[in-house]
């Protein structure tokens, strides 16, 4: 994957920098979260735009699968869920009109693909990708997996460590699909402001994206920019 940074212009050393962009990232949660509250909503049972109350219809998921992402899929939605035992934890399912569930197969390769729990699933509808994460290591940090496909199979795309891993290492966030292609939204290690903003895209073979020394010193399978 080819990771491109956005980094401002501060100094290096400025650590206040990191503390006041989390005092602003808090104030602009909390200025949301706010706004949301002034907007009145419906009580339970309260008349749609026709006049009838909605109805709720609970739907289980195959095999007892906890639902933990939703994503809409044409005329239903994917879910994106985690089954409470097994060789293989993450599921997706597709639901359509009636509350009828297909599970779409999925094929993990890495150790960490069989334990994934879903961060989130990007479709064009056509097109299916995931990003997952399970626990792992002596740290217990977060061991990123991301999968692409269709509803007939969904399929581990295995990563070199370094792609998400390593001394730089931030979050991912989720996967993002446009009419430009798909990328990969998360978080990295900084040239000048710490942990920064950050964008995985695609990559066509290892020789091509081999990240300059200054962004790792390990060698790693996305440019650095």
């Amino acid at each position: 994957m080819q990771q491109v940074h956005t980094v401002g212009g501060q100094d290096p050393g400025d650590t206040g920098a990191v503390r006041r962009g989390s005092r602003f990232l808090g104030s602009l949660v909390g200025a949301t979260l706010l706004l949301a509250g002034c907007v009145a909503a419906p009580g339970p049972g309260s008349p749609t735009a026709s006049g009838s109350p909605p109805g709720w219809t609970q739907v289980t998921l195959p095999e007892g699968a906890q639902p933990v992402t939703l994503t809409t899929y044409g005329a239903g939605v994917l879910v994106g869920g985690l089954a409470p035992g097994g060789r293989v934890l993450p599921r997706i399912v597709e639901l359509t009109g009636g509350g009828v569930a297909t599970q779409v197969p999925l094929t993990p390769v890495s150790g960490y693909a069989f334990e994934a729990r879903w961060l989130s699933i990007a479709t064009d509808g056509t097109r299916i990708v995931g990003v997952g994460g399970a626990p792992g290591g002596a740290h217990s940090n977060t061991r990123w997996t991301t999968w692409a496909g269709s509803t007939a199979g969904v399929a581990e795309t295995p990563q070199v460590f370094y792609a998400f891993g390593g001394w730089g290492a931030g979050e991912q966030i989720g996967a993002v699909m446009t009419s430009a292609g798909t990328l990969l939204v998360g978080s990295w290690e900084g040239a000048l402001a710490g942990l920064d903003a950050a964008v995985w895209l695609p990559e066509v073979s290892l020789a091509s994206v081999m990240g300059p020394p200054r962004c790792h010193g390990h060698g790693t399978t996305w440019r650095c920019q």
